[in-house]
């Protein structure tokens, strides 16, 4: 067709010719999007976004150009400086095409082009445009900012909810959310672990809603108790504080084969758990705790745990067990006996408790119990045909661990004992 000149609030553009080649080494990237924010029966208002490159010069604007349906001419309708601009004067009903080119001291960007838009009085869907995110999931480093800008389209302009795993998203000093000319952009920043989820964004006008998802993946860099060079111990309180309260303890810490013992810790632990980290993949190492009351006096320092190898991500199962339970646990006839055990590993293990080879089951006198962590197995009322060995197996990928409690009851209580005669 013949050449066209399409009309904007400057009055008639000429009509041009398409650029020359462009010098791709300096020029700028393409803006990233192009999408139209309102149509009426006689004007487009288009928005678009900033290039991911400026080819190493400040961007100085922004040239848009027009082509009618049925024409390969692409006609100049303005430069201007910001990101978005309103073509008026256009005939009803017909259908255009619009670009858009980056400017900086080099040249002009390749264009980047909108789709077909008709131009006449409409209304439509809210509409996200998650193609930027691979997978619509965005992975980050525990500590970095995200930022995520997604082009939202839709007449009337929508307006943008945000959802967090299903709850209305907190805003914060961090995390923000701001409605930009033809996006939204959610930013979180110096993100944490606790930052992960799926993020819900619902885009609502008289036409309807439409709700998408993008779903966040913080790296913890490292993360206790998992990561290769971080251990969580923990222990009991003492059976004895020496009159006055505990305060707090003290953990150290000793590589193996020959390390001295270190402090590991350099705040007061109140809790009976501590997370060691600064270890070194691969290195075994040995723990212990020592006990501080309020008069200042300290304990002599617990059993030092089993050798423990810093691996990443799987721990193999611990079972830990008080000093009495590493010999037989003898009682009498009528008495009751509770076995108890702590367990670690990563992932956190499975337990079971088997006697002559088949699980324990719960009776009306005994009872086994488990936590996350610890277990607990009570016999009330004992006779002879209770005791035996109780195998405690703890099982995870890692591999396994047991414990053997050995239980005597003894059936007839014990003579009596002979009076000195006077």
């Amino acid at each position: 067709g013949p050449p066209v000149s399409a009309e904007n609030e400057y009055g008639i553009g000429e009509a041009v010719e398409t650029a020359d080649p462009i010098r791709a080494s300096q020029a700028p990237s393409p803006p990233e999007s192009i999408i139209p924010t309102d149509v009426t029966k006689n004007s487009v208002s288009l928005a678009w976004t900033k290039p991911k490159h400026d080819g190493g010069s400040k961007i100085t604007g922004y040239v848009l150009e027009a082509q009618k349906k049925g024409t390969d001419q692409w006609t100049h309708i303005s430069t201007v400086k910001t990101m978005d601009f309103t073509v008026k004067s256009l005939n009803e009903n017909e259908e255009y095409i619009f670009h858009v080119m980056a400017v900086n001291q080099s040249g002009r960007s390749a264009p980047r082009v909108s789709k077909p838009i008709v131009v006449k009085d409409s209304t439509s869907l809210p509409e996200f445009d998650l193609r930027g995110l691979c997978q619509k999931t965005v992975i980050a480093k525990a500590g970095e900012d995200i930022k995520v800008e997604i082009p939202v389209m839709g007449r009337p302009r929508p307006s943008i909810s945000w959802q967090k795993d299903g709850t209305a998203l907190k805003l914060t000093q961090r995390t923000s959310v701001e409605v930009a000319a033809a996006t939204v952009i959610l930013s979180i920043n110096e993100c944490t672990r606790a930052d992960s989820g799926v993020y819900t964004m619902t885009g609502k006008n008289i036409v309807g809603s439409v709700t998408d998802n993008i779903f966040v993946k913080v790296h913890d860099v490292p993360g206790p108790p998992k990561g290769p060079n971080a251990i969580t111990i923990q222990w009991t309180k003492p059976e004895y504080d020496g009159g006055f309260k505990i305060t707090g303890y003290t953990v150290e810490k000793r590589e193996l084969p020959a390390g001295r013992w270190i402090r590991a810790n350099f705040t007061n632990i109140i809790e009976t758990a501590f997370t060691v980290s600064g270890l070194t993949q691969d290195a075994s190492y040995e723990f212990r705790v020592i006990a501080r009351n309020s008069a200042g006096a300290v304990s002599m320092p617990s059993e030092s745990s089993d050798p423990i190898t810093c691996k990443d991500d799987i721990i193999q199962p611990r079972i830990m067990v008080d000093a009495i339970f590493k010999d037989v646990i003898l009682l009498k006839a009528g008495e009751s006996f509770k076995l108890d055990a702590d367990i670690a590993g990563q992932p956190t293990p499975s337990m079971v408790w088997t006697k002559n080879e088949k699980e324990v089951e719960n009776t009306m006198k005994l009872e086994v119990k488990y936590t996350e962590l610890t277990t607990t197995l009570t016999n009330k009322d004992s006779v002879r045909s209770d005791g035996g060995e109780f195998v405690l197996t703890a099982t995870n990928v890692g591999g396994f661990a047991k414990h053997i409690f050995k239980v005597k009851v003894l059936d007839r209580p014990g003579p009596p004992k002979e009076k000195s005669e006077p």
